[in-house]
């Protein structure tokens, strides 16, 4: 065994070069002490070799042949059995390295001669070593390549053949994370439906220049808020923080605001962008704790938010930002989608799928806009398809047909003709509007069972029973007004599909109210009106007088406070509240009402009533 030589000053070793003990390093297992292991073993073998030899070859001889400095762990204790796993005994061992039965076998040189290496070298030094000293072992070094991959394989340790069993990586292509998170866009060119974030729009400018300023972006789920910050993220150069409002608080703030503040010191050019999700969540104090780090430009803040911020956020903070509102996508864009989806070779969707043009309008029409959801139905419909062996008996592979009725049970909705914003949608709407005008329950309930089983927002319906309640029951039943704005109020607070039964009661009502458009048809006419002829200057006598000059200019003369005058009704004698040239005009009917049923309020039936008992009261 080669003989352990005491290091000293005495031995005249020369000092080890940076790269020597760099090159020594990439091959000595990782640790606290692999640097002074490295050193002590070139100082070791300047000694005990000759002045022509390699130091970092000598250096690796000695420490493979077992003979590490004092507390430096051995080749057996350091290098696992899976790291040898492809060594081959049939390898040499190295010149000055002595094999004798139970001595460390020479497959412990192999991990080096193997590549055993760091992915990357450290200098051009260790690449030399390593094209250079290829002749330890009798193989040649490749300074490129990788670290050996793990598998079942043999290792000679002291005589011994020990068998190591690593698990074989499967060849199949693993996919990770759902369907919308593995296609997600990261350009603006691949970005879909929204047009604010195009290459040449202003915020596509200031993104793609790295002068995104502070923003909120205001959008529903899966409008693409996430990705428009991740965009914005891959294309500055500032350091980016993430952090959701629902798990962090001031405390991570003020961590933020400390680097940021360290990073500014160092180079006044240095910038933090902090994405802030779901930055509704925070409270007010939460909030200002942002505040003075965003107006000095600390901190460039990018939240994103399904609330509306003008009631969210603070006004001080959303001062210090821009409001960037981001739309749901239409039907188009989330076809546009699905198929760049299908066809993406990275999406990890079978190359087989099949689905038609029908069938991907049928689901983009029931998502509401969220690219998140028809994206993740569709994987779990491709799932669903998927044929139990994969191939057909003749070998060919059998096509994973995508239909109407699996996107059905994938998104767990029906009806997926139902095109929101296409015809169908405007013809069932028309046919509930014309249903309860005409007074036919059964058929209202119909078709608003129609539309929510498709999908259909509550808050639309109710918003057309508002809108109904007005024009076509009016002042016959002012109650249904109110029926039908409680109904609309519940769609927003509860939602589906609780408040179904309440936009049920409020159609319900108005189908059974009493009609009348006198309200609605007297504003029609009022707005032809006005179209039709010259806007007339508002009469002298009913003009606000505030003022001294306005006064003696006439304005207000002439007019009376109709309540000191026993509330008479019309205007004071010879003057009308219509310009001159309108004087006279009738624009409301009080007659126009369901047969058998009166305007509200009863002003006539109350006047008639009064007229009556005085008549009586003379007879």
């Amino acid at each position: 065994m080669e003989q352990v030589l005491p290091m000293s000053a005495d031995n005249g070793a020369d000092s080890p070069t940076e790269d020597d003990i760099r090159a020594v390093m990439e091959v000595l297992p990782d640790g606290p002490d692999m640097r002074s292991t490295a050193i002590s073993l070139l100082e070791r073998s300047s000694v005990s070799s000759s002045s022509g030899d390699d130091p970092v070859s000598a250096a690796l001889n000695l420490f493979f042949s077992g003979n590490s400095t004092g507390g430096a762990p051995s080749a057996a204790a350091t290098i696992p059995s899976t790291r040898i796993a492809e060594a081959s005994s049939s390898i040499a061992p190295p010149a000055s390295v002595a094999v004798t039965p139970g001595s460390r076998s020479p497959a412990y040189a192999s991990p080096w001669q193997s590549s055993l290496r760091k992915d990357t070298t450290s200098s051009s030094s260790i690449a030399h070593h390593m094209n250079h000293h290829s002749d330890i072992g009798g193989g040649k070094v490749n300074s490129g390549s990788k670290r050996p991959r793990l598998t079942s394989s043999t290792a000679t340790c002291g005589g011994t053949s020990q068998q190591t069993n690593v698990p074989k990586q499967s060849s199949k292509k693993v996919s990770i994370g759902p369907l919308a998170e593995r296609v997600r866009p990261t350009t603006l060119g691949d970005l879909v439906g929204q047009t604010a974030f195009t290459t040449d729009s202003s915020l596509g400018v200031l993104l793609s220049e790295d002068r995104f300023p502070s923003a909120v972006l205001y959008g529903p789920p899966g409008c693409g808020k996430t990705t428009i910050a991740n965009i914005i993220a891959r294309n500055t150069q500032r350091k980016v923080v993430r952090l959701s409002a629902t798990q962090a608080g001031v405390k991570e703030v003020r961590s933020i605001v400390e680097e940021a503040t360290k990073r500014r010191q160092l180079n006044p050019s240095a910038g933090t962008l902090l994405f802030l999700d779901e930055v509704h969540r925070w409270n007010k104090a939460q909030q200002d704790a942002l505040l003075p780090h965003v107006e000095s430009g600390l901190i460039t803040l990018l939240g994103a938010t399904t609330e509306n911020p003008s009631f969210s956020l603070n006004k001080a903070l959303l001062s210090r930002c821009r409001v960037v509102t981001i739309d749901g996508l239409d039907t188009d864009a989330l076809v546009q989608i699905l198929k760049a989806a299908i066809a993406n070779p990275s999406s990890g969707l079978p190359t087989n799928v099949q689905v038609s043009d029908d069938v991907l309008k049928g689901l983009a029409a029931v998502a509401d806009g969220d690219a998140r959801q028809v994206l993740n139905a569709l994987e779990l419909a491709v799932d669903m398809s998927k044929p139990p062996t994969g191939t057909s008996g003749s070998g060919a592979v059998t096509p994973i047909i995508i239909s109407a009725s699996t996107i059905e049970k994938a998104m767990q909705r029906t009806h997926l003709m139902y095109d929101r914003d296409g015809e169908e949608h405007y013809n069932i709407i028309s046919a509930l509007h014309k249903s309860m005008r005409g007074g036919d329950v059964d058929a209202s309930l119909y078709w608003l069972a129609r539309m929510l089983e498709a999908g259909e927002d509550a808050r639309y319906i109710a918003r057309r029973l508002v809108r109904f309640a007005a024009e076509d029951v009016g002042l016959a039943d002012p109650n249904a007004l109110l029926q039908a704005t409680a109904a609309h109020r519940a769609a927003e607070k509860v939602g589906m599909p609780e408040c179904d039964v309440v936009v049920a009661q409020a159609v319900v009502y108005l189908a059974r109210a009493p009609k009348s458009v006198a309200v609605y048809s007297a504003l029609k006419a009022a707005k032809d009106l006005v179209r039709r002829g010259p806007a007339g200057p508002v009469p002298v006598h009913i003009r606000n007088a505030p003022t001294g000059l306005m006064k003696d200019l006439d304005y207000g003369k002439g007019y009376t406070y109709n309540p000191e005058h026993g509330y008479r009704r019309g205007c004071a004698e010879g003057l009308s509240f219509f310009p001159d040239r309108l004087k006279g005009t009738r624009l409301f009917s009080e007659g126009d009402v369901e047969s058998g049923h009166h305007l509200y309020p009863l002003q006539q039936v109350a006047s008639t009533k009064k007229a009556a008992k005085d008549q009586n009261k003379i007879k």
